[in-house]
């Protein structure tokens, strides 16, 4: 039986949150309890912030740096943070829904009580990324990278990995029947595929990597 993920606490609302039109204004480190929407800056200096009770909305932040930034009770709706760096950063019970991060780097994140719906995340890259409780539906993986990565009680319903690669990353437990996951990038050995799970389309196409025959 399939282990059902739960995200502890509760998401947050826009609800009487101050509305911050332009990033550029703060002048502290430390973001609490604002709404940042229909920001279409240029600004690129976040890295090392902390962001907690922040609900990003309709905001398009290509190319920014993020990095070791600290996100806590956070929500991204229908945001671009297409080509950002959010290297060592920090994501804690956080909803990212409609967004696109296309061609991102996550290098080194960790990724925890996390719910992620309908984005984007083709060529980005998570290597060296910790996903603890996360649950990940109808996105877009394709042609990512999770080497060296760590999941733990890691969830994903209709998520296009083709072509993604996780080499050296341990995938003992992962579901993937309800996914698509063709041509993974794997060692040779394909040993980061022992202990996953697959449906049986699947693991027939997986089989003829090594040369098996699978008879109807």
């Amino acid at each position: 039986m399939r282990k059902k993920i739960e995200i502890k606490g509760s998401f947050l609302t826009k609800e009487g949150l101050k509305n911050i039109l332009d990033v550029s204004l703060f002048d502290d480190e430390s973001i609490n309890d604002i709404l940042i929407t229909d920001n279409k800056t240029n600004f690129q200096g976040l890295s090392q912030f902390s962001f907690q009770n922040v609900y990003f909305y309709d905001c398009t932040f290509n190319a920014c740096d993020f990095e070791e930034t600290y996100f806590n009770d956070c929500v991204f709706e229908k945001c671009d943070f297409s080509s950002s760096s959010f290297k060592g950063a920090y994501f804690n019970t956080v909803s990212i829904k409609d967004c696109k991060f296309l061609g991102s780097f996550f290098e080194n994140v960790s990724i925890i009580n996390t719910l992620i719906e309908r984005t984007i995340f083709r060529l980005a890259n998570f290597s060296d990324s910790r996903f603890e409780n996360v649950s990940l539906i109808d996105c877009d993986c394709a042609e990512a990278y999770f080497d060296h990565s760590v999941f733990i009680n890691f969830q994903n319903k209709n998520i296009d990995f083709s072509r993604s690669e996780f080499y050296k990353t341990k995938l003992k437990g992962v579901d993937f029947s309800d996914s698509t996951v063709d041509n993974l990038i794997t060692t040779d050995s394909m040993n980061e595929l022992k202990g996953a799970i697959f449906n049986v389309y699947q693991a027939a196409e997986l089989a003829k990597k090594f040369g098996i025959i699978i008879k109807n």
